[in-house]
C-alpha cells in the first residue's frame, strides 16, 4: 500500500509492468474503537503523513519495524505454502496454484516475486553470510526466485470458471517458474521445495542475522513506498 495523490494505492510487486490497483480505504471503526491488531507499517506511514513529528529517517523506519515485530510476527516467519495445502479458508485456488514460501515479516511470496527482490538485495548486502547460510547452490537460488514472468496466482485469475473447475477436478497444480524445486547443494540431486527442509531451516536463520534482517525491514518499508 502506497497513499498517492490523497489516495492509498496497492502496487502489485508481481511484475513492474502491470498497472496500480486502487484499494477502498476502510475508516477506522469509531463506534467501536477496539484495536485488536497494530500494524508497524501502518504506524510509520500515517507518523510520516503528520507534519508537526520529526522527520523520520530510515534508520527510525526500521527500528519502529523491527520493535513491533516483536509482537507482531518475525523476520524469520515462514508460511509454507499453505495456501495450496488448505492452510488458509477461503481461497478458491486451493489445491491448484503454488504460491510457495512466504517469508519474513510482511510475507514476501515466492510466486509473486518479492521474495526474489529480498534474497537479490540481502545477498548484495552480505554476500558472505548469504552464502554461508543458504549453502553451496546459492547461484541458483537467487536465479530461480528472481525469474521474470507471470505469477501462478494470475495465471489462476485469467482462467474461465469452466477452466478452474477443470484445474481442480483434473487436480491440476499451476507453478510459476519462480515456484520451482532447487537442488539443496551446488550439483546436487536432492530438489527440495522451498517449503521443505533444508529450506525452510535456510529461512529462519536468516532473519536472525543482523545485517540480513536488516535489509528485510528496509525493503518491507521500501516496496510500500515509506523508505524510498
Amino acid at each position: 500500500m502506497t497513499y498517492k495523490f490523497g489516495k492509498w494505492v496497492y502496487e502489485k510487486m508481481t511484475s513492474e509492468d502491470e498497472p496500480e490497483q486502487e484499494i477502498p480505504l476502510s475508516p477506522f471503526p469509531i463506534a467501536n474503537p477496539v484495536v485488536y491488531h497494530f500494524h508497524p507499517v501502518a504506524f510509520v506511514e500515517q507518523m510520516r503523513r503528520l507534519g508537526n513529528v520529526t522527520k523520520l529517517t530510515e534508520e527510525l523506519i526500521v527500528a519502529i519495524i523491527t520493535t513491533v515485530s516483536r509482537f507482531e510476527g518475525s523476520f524469520s516467519s515462514c508460511n509454507k505454502d499453505t495456501e495450496f495445502a488448505g492452510g488458509i479458508s477461503g481461497l478458491s485456488y486451493t489445491g491448484v496454484v503454488h504460491i510457495g514460501l512466504s517469508w519474513g515479516y510482511l510475507q514476501f511470496t515466492q510466486d509473486g516475486g518479492s521474495l526474489g527482490k529480498v534474497l537479490k538485495r540481502m545477498h548484495e548486502k552480505n554476500k558472505t553470510k548469504f552464502e554461508e547460510i543458504f549453502g553451496s547452490n546459492f547461484e541458483e537460488l537467487l536465479s530461480v526466485t528472481g525469474k521474470s514472468g507471470a505469477s501462478g496466482l494470475s495465471k489462476w485469475w485469467g482462467l474461465s470458471k469452466t477452466e478452474k473447475n477443470e484445474y481442480k477436478n483434473n487436480n491440476t497444480e499451476i507453478r510459476s517458474d519462480r515456484v520451482q524445486k532447487i537442488a539443496t547443494a551446488k550439483n546436487g540431486s536432492e530438489l527440495k521445495d522451498l517449503w521443505e527442509e533444508p529450506w525452510v531451516t535456510r529461512f529462519k536463520e536468516a532473519g536472525k542475522e543482523e545485517d540480513l534482517r536488516m535489509r528485510n525491514a528496509r525493503l518491507e518499508g521500501r516496496f510500500i513506498g515509506i523508505i524510498h
